[in-house]
């Protein structure tokens, strides 16, 4: 619906409105012109085609730590690549076999089928893995415990820590593991 010209003689609630009115009018063109770049780039329904191009397109950053070379066929472990910032490093996961968790600080330890692994890294744990975002990096790696096989490996498991919450964000960068 088009705005009517401003007349003389309105009331200044009258002239006030208009003006709110215009502006509206103006924003709703400007959020069209944004929506309609917005669908430009992305599209609202991906084909696969789409995803396999986005997906192909990924290229892991150069100055992340290599883990792929710590995990081959015949291996049953995952290892993991996580950022260590320089606070609120909160890590855990949990199995669903007895394993042990090897957290790349020179600390292992070894859990039960189904009980939680916490951690809180220290950022002056790991020298020399800075990124060039300025975090720090550790490499995490799970294994099985001996005539257990890993079946699950859950990280979406939330730290203990008390006044924690659950909107903390893990650190995950990468995993490895055979299939």
């Amino acid at each position: 619906m088009a705005i009517p010209s401003k007349q003389i003689g309105w009331s200044v609630v009258s002239n006030l409105l208009w003006q709110i009115a215009k502006q509206i009018e103006r924003l709703t063109k400007v959020a069209a012109k944004v929506n309609q770049y917005i669908n430009t780039l992305v599209p609202t329904v991906w084909s696969e085609e789409y995803w396999l191009n986005v997906y192909n397109s990924y290229t892991r950053p150069a100055d992340w730590l290599p883990i792929s070379n710590l995990v081959v066929d015949g291996d049953q472990k995952v290892v993991m690549l996580h950022a260590i910032f320089q606070d609120s490093n909160f890590c855990a996961l949990q199995c669903a076999a007895n394993y042990t968790v090897d957290w790349g600080d020179g600390v292992v330890e070894n859990f039960a089928a189904n009980v939680s692994a916490y951690r809180v890294f220290s950022y002056s744990s790991f020298p020399g893995t800075e990124s060039t975002l300025g975090y720090r990096q550790a490499i995490v790696t799970v294994t099985p415990q001996a005539g257990q096989n890993l079946t699950k490996v859950d990280l979406s498991i939330n730290h203990n820590q008390s006044n924690l919450g659950t909107t903390y964000s893990s650190g995950w960068l990468d995993i490895k593991n055979i299939r």
